[in-house]
């Protein structure tokens, strides 16, 4: 597929992007050298960092597991195209992580539990576990694959370069420094991640309102072109774009991600103490509102910019997933290195969702297949064995 408009990268470009690699890499090479130095290297340093993490690296890679590529080229077309109501999930978000923060994260904490799943047998059967892990398995590959996907259409639109390939890119970095660091790779790369994400929606707002003439003018474009957050209090389910569709209905979906998904619940047990994961998650939730509202201000500024001539409707783009890189290139093209940077806070999103589904996913695997097998053949499982195990879990999932 051909780049939009004629669009490439220079070589300033492929440096930025090719940086953000070698970086995560590096981090994950970092963590492995610690863990080699390290007497008695187990399962649980690869899997919850002996749970001695600190609460604010937690609370960036909280925010960094869930913040997609998807939700980087999706949300400002959202707001681009339907208005601003996609604003008001902030609004029900906020009692959703309190409700996780005091009531649900503690009971998960206090039973220091490395697959989150081991609490349905506990509360009921073992089955109803089996069955947990099964769904959980099954829903991360999927949402993994959709990760990998977007950061590929985005980098194909710039520079041409296939999908296969940017997919492979993706895959190959997440295993390299997901299987050699554990958690503490996968923690710290996602805050370095999730802080290049912020960095470059900061700078794309910047340049993108000065373009159009300043931010009062894009507030009066998205006024009157319907674009801003309004309250629609209709009851009625099947409309798309409600107060209760976004505030309830997203908010509960927050609900089920940080308070029942193994690779959340996971981080909350790698922190030193309950009030550490408490301050985690309420820091992760403030996070979480900046990052909508900046996705949210990017939809009202290309709204701005694209007023005159709608790139979907003249036949630039043909599909809405193209519209912010192009909004990208068209604003950011003449700044060597931008657009690359761009594209590496795209792929950022990508990665960090990947590498926490490949740590997660070894963890449900260890508890739930290796560990069970072991004990059917009545086999010893020492520290050392179920370290290699878990990085071999890491490197093939």
């Amino acid at each position: 597929m051909s780049p939009i408009s004629g669009a490439s990268f220079q070589w300033q470009d492929y440096l930025m992007f090719s940086l953000m690699l070698v970086v995560s890499s590096l981090i994950g090479v970092f963590f492995a050298l610690k863990n080699l130095r390290m007497k008695n290297t187990s399962s649980d340093e690869m899997l919850t960092g002996s749970r001695r993490l600190s609460a604010l690296p937690v609370a960036l890679s909280l925010v960094a597991s869930f913040a997609s590529a998807s939700s980087l080229l999706g949300i400002p077309v959202q707001v681009y195209t339907q208005g601003g109501n996609q604003w008001l999930w902030a609004f029900g978000i906020m009692p959703c992580f309190l409700t996780v923060t005091f009531f649900i994260m503690p009971i998960f904490y206090r039973l220091r539990l490395t697959n989150a799943y081991e609490y349905l047998e506990l509360r009921f059967n073992k089955t109803i576990r089996t069955m947990g892990s099964t769904a959980f398995t099954l829903i991360i590959l999927i949402y993994m694959a959709a990760a990998l996907y977007g950061p590929a259409v985005a980098l194909s639109q710039v520079t041409g370069l296939s999908r296969e390939i940017s997919m492979l890119a993706i895959g190959l970095v997440c295993t390299f420094y997901t299987s050699i660091g554990g958690i503490r790779a996968v923690v710290w790369t996602d805050a370095f991640q999730i802080i290049l994400v912020f960095a470059c929606s900061l700078i794309i707002l910047s340049k993108g309102a000065t373009d159009v003439g300043g931010w009062d003018q894009v507030w009066d474009l998205a006024a009157n072109g319907s674009r801003l957050p309004y309250f629609d209090m209709n009851p009625d389910p099947f409309l798309p774009h409600t107060f209760w569709t976004f505030a309830v209905g997203g908010g509960l979906n927050v609900m089920t991600v940080y308070g029942g998904n193994q690779a959340n619940l996971q981080r909350y047990g790698s922190v030193k103490t309950l009030a550490q994961a408490r301050g985690a998650l309420l820091a992760c939730m403030v996070m979480w509102i900046v990052y909508i509202s900046l996705q949210c201000l990017l939809g009202l500024v290309m709204y701005a910019s694209f007023l005159t001539c709608d790139p979907l409707t003249s036949g630039i783009v043909s599909r809405k997933d193209q519209l912010v890189p192009l909004f990208v290139m068209e604003t950011m093209g003449t700044w060597p290195g931008l657009p690359g940077f761009f594209v590496a806070s795209i792929f950022s999103a990508s990665i960090s969702t990947v590498s926490s589904g490949i740590n997660s996913l070894a963890a449900v695997t260890l508890e739930d297949v290796v560990k069970p097998i072991y004990k059917w053949t009545k086999a010893d499982l020492s520290k050392k064995s179920s370290y290699r195990i878990t990085v071999a879990l890491s490197r093939n999932t």
